[in-house]
């Protein structure tokens, strides 16, 4: 969309008002309002009919000034197209910045439209998907919450996630982690329902330098016998939110200019709630001691 067709969001940093080359009206404006500039400040502009022609918007002092500090204007502003004047500053920071704060998560529910913005001319608009996609899967599967998203849904949410990227991805699902030799990974999660697995994604070139992450996706955790408390469980969304950023991390190597490959390695598990007073012997218990893929006898901690 042209820059004719779409509200100026004009970014001012504190205190340089003057430097933003705005009308005597606009200056009137914003000082009868109090806005300086300050960090995180919007400011609506109104045509003489009374609608709104533009905003104003606060970053702060420079030497203070936060990376993504347009987030809170994507955040705030209303549906509709708008494009970037004033002291911006990087344009790749300012649109993912803004991007980010204009994220919206809807598998539930509607959401209101969301702002977008038209990146500057000369900003890497490549660049610029690659991480707002990267942040956007890691948030649409941190909100989701583990009742859809079990241990056999992540790896679905997975597989799609490389075939869009050009992975090749395999996984060792339930007892076949036995036959393979990863006796933890199958210990920690085969009472429950949703069997746990081991998925394996490479990407790149054999001849070119390797990046290999290594990290393990809790699903949810109820402690197994040892049951969390309901202060322990509404914090599990901080254990399952690490699993499900990792898958976000390398998006942004994946380009084609980017002489790397990699590969993830990461087990996926559930651990169920189990049933009380009879739980089911495969369930984890406190202190239980089982064999690791070293045939070093593990003890399970709590």
């Amino acid at each position: 969309m042209s820059q004719a067709q779409s509200l100026p969001v004009i970014v001012v940093e504190e205190g340089r008002i003057d430097a933003a080359s705005l009308s005597p009206t606009r200056l009137a404006r914003a000082a009868a309002n109090g806005f300086s500039g300050q960090r995180g400040r919007l400011l609506a502009l109104p045509g003489d009919d009374g609608a709104v022609i533009g905003y104003l918007f606060g970053t702060g002092e420079a030497a203070n000034r936060a990376a993504l500090v347009m987030g809170p204007a994507g955040a705030t502003l209303p549906g509709g197209d708008y494009h970037l004047e004033g002291a911006y500053g990087d344009p790749v920071l300012a649109v993912v910045g803004f991007r980010l704060g204009a994220y919206r998560f809807t598998r539930y529910r509607k959401a209101e439209p969301a702002p977008n913005l038209t990146p500057p001319a000369g900003a890497d608009t490549a660049e610029i998907d690659r991480l707002v996609e990267a942040a956007t899967l890691a948030r649409d599967l941190v909100n989701t919450p583990t009742n859809d998203l079990g241990p056999d849904a992540f790896e679905a949410a997975i597989r799609d996630f490389a075939t869009t990227q050009g992975m090749s991805v395999s996984s060792i699902v339930g007892d076949d982690l036995l036959a393979a030799n990863f006796p933890m990974i199958h210990a920690v999660g085969r009472a429950a329902p949703r069997a746990p697995r081991l998925l394996d994604l490479s990407w790149g070139r054999d001849t070119d330098p390797k990046v290999t992450l290594v990290g393990k996706g809790v699903t949810f955790d109820t402690g197994g016998l040892d049951i969390k408390s309901a202060t322990g469980m509404l914090l599990m969304k901080k254990t399952w939110a690490a699993p499900r950023t990792y898958w976000a991390w390398p998006m942004p190597l994946f380009r084609p200019a980017l002489p790397c490959a990699c590969v993830c390695s990461f087990p996926s598990w559930k651990m169920p709630l189990p049933a009380i007073p009879s739980a089911p012997a495969m369930c984890s218990r406190p202190a239980r001691v089982s064999p690791s893929k070293s045939a070093i006898p593990m003890r399970k901690a709590g």
